[in-house]
């Protein structure tokens, strides 16, 4: 009789850790799950919100300063870096919530020569703008008003010249 009861209860018990860990009729949000349930934004999904909203309007505005860029053997170009990521290693499929604010660098690459533009921050959760702080000393702005003071100092740099 001892060992009946013994077995009733890791039964019951087994039933009832099972019924709260794994799917259960109680509906969903009940009880304890390992995997998340939040949205997940891939790193192609962010270089392509960066890329449409930032890269390709500031490259726009350069070449039209500079012209002579499309005409080197080593052609200048922007790009995007993730960074501020707990210091760890982003791998290929590395996924981000979407609530999470997403850091990175816009960086131009003059044949090699690596020059800061840029820092950029994202918040899928709140609105897909992408939020752009030129140093450290200044806020962070919408991309559309950096792409409009961007546009203007090389309009200004090209007459200067």
């Amino acid at each position: 009789m001892k060992k009946a009861k013994y077995l009733f209860f890791t039964i019951i018990i087994s039933l009832t850790t099972l019924s709260v860990l794994g799917e259960n009729n109680f509906g969903v949000g009940f009880g304890f799950s390992f995997e998340d349930a939040e949205p997940k934004i891939t790193q192609k999904q962010v270089r392509d919100e960066v890329k449409v909203q930032l890269i390709d309007p500031l490259t726009k505005c350069y070449v039209a300063a500079h012209p002579e860029i499309m005409m080197m053997k080593c052609m200048a170009y922007m790009k995007f870096e993730f960074s501020g990521h707990s210091a760890r290693f982003l791998e290929e499929d590395t996924k981000f919530n979407s609530t999470y604010g997403i850091q990175g660098e816009v960086i131009f690459d003059d044949c090699g020569n690596e020059t800061h533009v840029a820092s950029v921050m994202l918040n899928f959760s709140k609105d897909d703008k992408v939020m752009v702080q030129e140093s450290f000393f200044s806020e962070f702005v919408t991309a559309e008003a950096f792409v409009k003071d961007f546009c203007e100092k090389m309009e200004s740099e090209k007459t200067s010249e």
